[in-house]
């Protein structure tokens, strides 16, 4: 069938055995025979494409383990993946690990992964649910889906991850990694829809090839119960997810947002979709997104102070695109306050402050890494004397002022344009600059000039 994940081919026919000890060597045709049987009672299943087993043993650090991998027929059914399950633990023998996949390969489009047990019994519900999670992946596929499947499984005591959080408890928990926002809204449709028997902990994260491995910062997670209707949900969840390109997460009843812009949480869209969400008992509210993503903390104050700075802000958060959030004024008195605020909070990042007003000419930022250990007099000189130079200077294509541990430093950069009389003057002024005490360090770059000499005295 079109876009269905290929079968592994011919069934292996004799049990895998990686052996890293010296008893592979000790020629004992006893050893590991329980393990084999296990294994070979399996094979003979249809939906199982291959069992491998390893035994390991980590003394001193740690014991013997036997690791299984199975790898199952993506089109396994309930029925058969039932039958699997009373066969493991038909056998009496020791089994320290069963990893489950859909495919031979890591990184293959499609593939379903999962440790579904931690001896040789595995759980029939936990693997008829892996059936269903893999027949959604197939239905998906057909539809050009890019990505995949890691079922972490039921949480709580009476499942087998004990130690999730307690607000998880009975939740079936799954990862899932696409390439595009719609296809992952997609994929949570298909896994509600297919594993109905407990309440589900959807985690989406959307990278360029669908991997869990690197995601960017565009995440959808969802709670939901068994019988929420998604139909009153999704035109929601797809408006904010797709278009403002964020995180978003979806409960029965709500659907909350952190965007990536400042300009999002005033737009007419956001009312308008707040006021459609209260028409449909749907409670629909948006944030913006933590300035990186390793801020913890309440930063609400610094966000307000912000937002509040003479001619107002644009804030951007860290992304893909842009390593650094952003705060762009739209005046040089804003740009100054900005400044301040982001020098005296205890935020980690390092952020730019773009004085916007100068659009069209110079471009001007500040670079600033919080608690610069730069007392306030010191910023607003250092701020005003760049400011200086970008107004009153020719031929500069932008002005950078640094501002970090302790110091301050104005780096000018000529526009491709500048002759060689700008270079001069530029020179000149910034030797000046250089002399009055109120910069760590002076640069003059761009124009041809060698690295050498663009470190003004």
């Amino acid at each position: 069938m079109p876009g269905m994940r290929a079968r592994a081919g011919l069934r292996i026919a004799a049990t895998t055995m990686l052996v890293i000890t010296a008893l592979a060597l000790s020629g004992c045709a006893s050893w590991g025979l329980s393990q084999r049987a296990w294994a070979g009672s399996l094979e003979k299943l249809d939906g199982i494409e291959s069992v491998e087993w390893k035994y390991q043993n980590n003394w001193p650090s740690s014991g013997i383990r036997y690791d299984a991998q199975i790898v199952v027929s993506p089109d396994l059914t309930p029925e058969q993946a039932a039958e699997i399950a009373a066969v493991s633990c038909a056998h009496a023998t020791k089994i320290t690990q069963v990893s489950l996949s859909t495919t031979e390969g890591y990184g293959e489009n499609g593939r379903v992964d999962s440790i579904i047990a931690e001896d040789a019994c595995i759980d029939e519900d936990a693997l008829v649910r892996f059936a269903h999670v893999s027949s959604a992946m197939n239905e998906l596929l057909e539809r050009g889906y890019v990505g995949e499947f890691y079922v972490d499984g039921v949480y709580g005591p009476d499942g087998r991850l004990s130690e999730a959080p307690a607000d998880l408890d009975g939740y079936f928990g799954l990862r899932a990694g696409a390439s595009g926002e719609e296809m992952l809204i997609d994929a949570l449709r298909a896994i509600h829809t297919r594993v109905s028997d407990s309440r589900l902990a959807f985690t989406g994260t959307v990278s360029e090839s669908g991997t869990l491995l690197s995601p960017t910062e565009n995440t959808l997670t969802a709670r939901l119960s068994p019988d929420t209707n998604l139909d009153e949900l999704f035109p929601f969840v797809s408006t904010l997810f797709s278009g403002w390109r964020h995180s978003v997460a979806v409960t029965d009843d709500t659907v909350a947002v952190q965007v990536s812009n400042s300009l999002n949480l005033e737009s007419q869209q956001l009312r308008d979709l707040i006021a459609q969400g209260d028409a449909s008992g749907i409670e629909v509210s948006a944030t913006l997104a933590p300035f990186t993503g390793t801020e913890t903390g309440d930063h609400s104050d610094v966000l307000a102070d912000l937002l509040a700075v003479p001619g107002g802000v644009a804030i951007e958060a860290s992304s893909s695109t842009s390593a650094e959030p952003q705060v762009h004024a739209n005046s040089t008195t804003g740009a100054r306050a900005a400044t301040q605020i982001i020098a005296a909070s205890d935020l980690r990042a390092t952020f730019r402050i773009y004085d916007d007003s100068g659009l069209g000419t110079t471009l001007f930022w500040v670079a600033i890494t919080p608690n610069a250990a730069l007392q306030g007099e010191r910023i607003t000189s250092a701020f005003d004397a760049a400011i200086a130079v970008r107004n009153e200077l020719a031929g500069v294509d932008r002005v950078i002022l640094t501002l970090t541990q302790g110091t301050a430093k104005l780096t000018v950069i000529l526009g491709p344009g500048a002759g060689a009389d700008s270079e001069t003057i530029a020179r000149e002024r910034l030797t000046a600059d250089a002399r009055g005490g109120i910069f760590d360090e002076v640069r003059l770059g761009g124009n041809n000039i060698d690295s050498v000499d663009q470190l003004i005295e």
